[in-house]
């Protein structure tokens, strides 16, 4: 298991939210709810907003 450091928690939460408002820009030709999966999916990950990313 790898242990995170603050520095790189807050790159890919940095990242993480770079990538969001990337598809909330560019979101031609994506539904209402493949941007909101896309969103949700990537802010789980990068932020970790679902229970087992934050026990990380």
């Amino acid at each position: 298991m790898t242990a995170f450091t603050e520095q790189s928690i807050e790159q890919q939460q940095y990242e993480a939210l770079r990538r969001i408002r990337h598809i909330v820009k560019r979101s031609e030709g994506m539904t209402r709810n493949e941007i909101i999966k896309e969103v949700r999916r990537i802010a789980e990950d990068g932020l970790r907003l679902s229970k087992a990313g934050r026990e990380r």
